[in-house]
């Protein structure tokens, strides 16, 4: 509150208190009236610069409520876009894991064919061979017949 309008109600509460108090009245205090009008007059003419600071100090809490406000927007929308990129990048990992993972499976199921098609290959190789073997016992076997009719012959 203003200085000077504090001042004027100290000396207009002063003048209450001083106020005599009358027998016929009763109770009630005789106080100077122009003196209290005048001091009523000093306080109205005081208010419009008491109010006007008021309104001043309002609007400058109003502007420090207003750019907290703002500060806090900022804030929140910035922890908003935040916890937006780390979901993208969480889904970007997941996703990529996922990938991964496809990979990894069809890597692990190429393997498995190529190793399946390898021993097929063996096993034809050991039939071919074995079958070679075979004819080649016959050739031998045939050879050594040959060679038995001959040597009996003489």
């Amino acid at each position: 509150m203003d200085l000077e309008i504090e001042r004027l109600l100290d000396k207009l509460e002063e003048e209450i208190r001083i106020g005599k108090k009358s027998v016929f009245s009763g109770g009630k205090t005789s106080i100077d009236d122009i003196k209290c009008l005048s001091i009523i007059g000093q306080i109205r003419s005081a208010l419009p610069t008491a109010i006007t600071e008021a309104r001043v100090v309002l609007q400058d809490s109003n502007n420090i409520i207003e750019q907290a406000n703002m500060r806090a927007n900022d804030i929140v929308g910035k922890a908003q876009r935040d916890a937006n990129a780390m979901l993208a990048e969480s889904n970007i990992i997941a996703q990529a894991q996922q990938e991964a993972n496809r990979i990894v499976g069809m890597a692990q199921q190429e393997a498995s064919d190529i190793r399946n098609e390898s021993f097929a290959r063996i096993y034809d190789l050991f039939n071919s061979a074995e079958r070679e073997l075979r004819r080649s016992l016959e050739v031998v076997g045939q050879s050594k017949q040959e060679l038995s009719n001959i040597i009996s012959r003489r």
